[in-house]
């Protein structure tokens, strides 16, 4: 029996042409009943081995998908009398002071494991890991433009202390008469104003995010879920948002994740921003 909802791959580890995986026979009865329990879950290969003696393509481990979701994996782990599944999320994840995930070897127990805690996440679990990933990115931006800064900062240490005070037309002359305007400088020299500004603009947004400023805005289905710091979580649409957020999520969906923007913020991922705080008008803030 063939299921629309387990999705195998292709592999050529043998020389043989492309073969198409079958389910490894341990998780096979498991896989195949889940899918049949819930059909518009996507079961897909994650990983395999190649079974050199029958040459086969053995699929063990699958991402459980629902909507575009990975809600969970399906695993085996070694036993010492065999194998045991290995059930994964991040539900049961936070559960656990260590290891990975929900073991058992028994089969019942372990489709029963994957009814209770797989499953799309609620609103709260978007927004707590939608926080959780922006100050990541937020951190990570940061940190960026600090090293590079501290960088550029290092390679010019000894014209730097020599003309402390100077303003920067000063700064460069003094470098030319001095002999330090080398080739290799010359990248440092003319970048540092651009650093010290990114540098600038990514520290601001850093502290308006500490200090509760700034918005959370990720987006659930074809609505918009924000919180601006620690306030209540509100859900709108896209004609709801406040005109400042409107336009500073639209700029940020048109660049890469963890790019930052000024006076607008950062997109985090396709789905999820950080947002500046209104600097046009206080009477749109939300």
């Amino acid at each position: 029996m063939t299921y629309a909802n387990i999705e195998l791959k292709e592999h050529d580890k043998f020389g043989e042409g492309k073969k198409l995986s079958i389910i490894d026979p341990f998780m096979k009865e498991f896989v195949e009943k889940l899918a049949l329990k819930y059909p518009l879950w996507t079961f897909v290969e994650a990983n395999m081995t190649a079974n050199h003696s029958t040459k086969n393509y053995e699929a063990y481990r699958f991402k459980v998908i629902d909507k575009r979701e990975v809600i969970g994996e399906l695993d085996k782990d070694w036993h010492r009398d065999g194998f045991k599944y290995c059930i994964v999320n991040h539900r049961i994840n936070d559960m656990r002071e260590r290891g990975r995930g929900m073991k058992t070897i028994h089969l019942d127990k372990a489709i029963k494991h994957v009814a209770k805690f797989f499953g799309k996440k609620t609103i709260t679990e978007q927004l707590a890991e939608a926080q959780e990933k922006t100050r990541s990115s937020l951190s990570s931006v940061v940190r960026e433009r600090e090293f590079d800064l501290s960088n550029a900062w290092d390679k010019l240490e000894k014209p730097l202390m020599r003309f402390v005070g100077a303003n920067y037309e000063a700064f460069i002359l003094s470098m030319v008469e001095g002999g330090d305007a080398t080739p290799a400088n010359a990248h440092y020299v003319d970048g540092l104003p651009i650093r010290l500004e990114a540098m600038s603009v990514a520290n601001k947004l850093k502290e308006q995010f500490n200090s509760r400023e700034t918005y959370i805005v990720f987006i659930n289905g074809v609505d918009y879920c924000i919180q601006k710091g620690d306030t209540s979580l509100e859900i709108k649409s896209s004609e709801e948002l406040p005109d400042f957020v409107r336009r500073a999520v639209g700029l940020l969906k048109l660049v890469e994740d963890g790019t930052l923007i000024p006076n607008a913020g950062i997109r985090v991922n396709d789905s999820t921003f950080l947002v500046a705080p209104n600097n046009v008008s206080q009477g749109e803030e939300i």
